[in-house]
């Protein structure tokens, strides 16, 4: 485990690559590693979020759907 000293550091490393990435560059990184992620997952798996993702209301926010379907621990960068 990294040291709190050298966690702010990478915190600050990852904020900054964010601040003057293109957005375009962001959403292609965003992908690649999601693809990972789905590819990580049991076939059921990916079957139930699909359908989920198929019939979720339209008003309901990303960070909504990523905390109902308890996502957000399973990123790895």
């Amino acid at each position: 485990m990294k040291s709190e000293k050298i966690q702010e550091k990478i915190e600050f490393l990852v904020h900054k690559w964010i601040d003057d990435a293109q957005l375009e560059t962001i959403i292609e990184y965003a992908a690649e590693k999601l693809t990972e992620f789905y590819q990580k997952l049991e076939d059921e798996v990916v079957e139930e979020m699909y359908e989920d993702a198929h019939s979720e209301p339209k008003d309901e926010s990303r960070i909504g759907y990523i905390t109902r379907m308890g996502l957000s621990d399973g990123f790895d960068t």
